[in-house]
């Protein structure tokens, strides 16, 4: 079982006597408002996330391109929601939240005190790892939904086999305040003072951090193409590792894979060996 990548916004929406339908309409409204400025290098992301299924190294490789390289094409932005009440009779908590599922099927939860992200959909060290230009493209995504309801932070959580994973609101079925989930975490495991691209999980035992978005720029400096090929190059590089080839080898895969689409034959003959 892996760790998978949890992530909590902050936000100053008001919820207490509210009716949940009304404020439900009006997030939705507000959601509906947002221009990303990214749109375009998520969906990058998302097409080349769809053909990224565990597979053989030729198979998968030959998927990745069609993923990376995909039409990008208009969608709409546009969010739906539903109430939810988590009632649990043994406990008498009911734990109330409103969840939205919008633009390529995200996902997110309004609580009174926070907003839970289903996307990005990463590992938790590997969030921490990743190459600084694609983690920032979630960071935005996530940076723009927070702060059009007025927060400013992130925080990122471990789901499990972890000592930090207490402080989700699943493990006790709370909807613990977001403030109060940052003191707690701060005072167990101390205040870590670096920004997101110093951070290396690995070395540095991370178990949360909290993003304040001080160093995220909206602008890319990278076109949506460059950002393809930048991809396609990381896919490339793994490609090799993974098989163990060199660069005067490449090109015979590239060419039977991409070309003449001989990957279940290369699979095939690599498995008779």
């Amino acid at each position: 079982m892996g760790v998978d990548l949890c992530q909590y916004g902050n936000h100053t929406f008001i919820f207490a006597e509210r009716d949940l339908t009304e404020l439900a309409e009006e997030i939705k409204e507000k959601l509906n408002s947002i221009k990303l400025v990214n749109i375009d290098y998520i969906k990058v992301l998302m097409n080349y996330w769809d053909h990224s299924s565990h597979n053989a190294p030729e198979i998968l490789l030959r998927n990745e391109k069609i993923g990376i390289y995909k039409e990008i094409v208009e969608e709409e932005w546009n969010w739906e929601y539903e109430i939810i009440n988590d009632y649990t009779e043994e406990d008498g908590i009911n734990y109330q939240y409103i969840r939205f599922i919008g633009f390529r099927d995200f996902e997110l939860e309004f609580t009174k005190d926070k907003i839970y992200f289903w996307e990005p959909p990463y590992r938790f060290r590997g969030w921490f790892l990743m190459d600084k230009f694609t983690r920032d493209q979630w960071r935005i995504y996530m940076f723009q939904i927070i702060s059009t309801f007025g927060g400013n932070r992130a925080i990122y959580l471990p789901d499990n086999m972890m000592d930090a994973e207490i402080y989700l609101d699943k493990y006790d079925g709370i909807d613990s305040p977001f403030e109060e989930i940052e003191q707690d975490l701060i005072k167990q495991f101390g205040k870590y003072e670096k920004k997101i691209d110093e951070a290396n999980n690995e070395e540095d035992d991370l178990e949360y951090f909290i993003d304040d978005f001080s160093d995220l720029k909206l602008k890319n400096e990278m076109t949506v193409k460059e950002f393809q090929d930048y991809l396609w190059k990381e896919c490339i590089d793994e490609f090799m590792d993974r098989m163990k080839i060199n660069e005067s080898e490449l090109d015979y895969y590239l060419r039977e894979i991409i070309i003449n689409n001989n990957a279940e034959k290369l699979v095939e003959e690599r498995m008779k060996k």
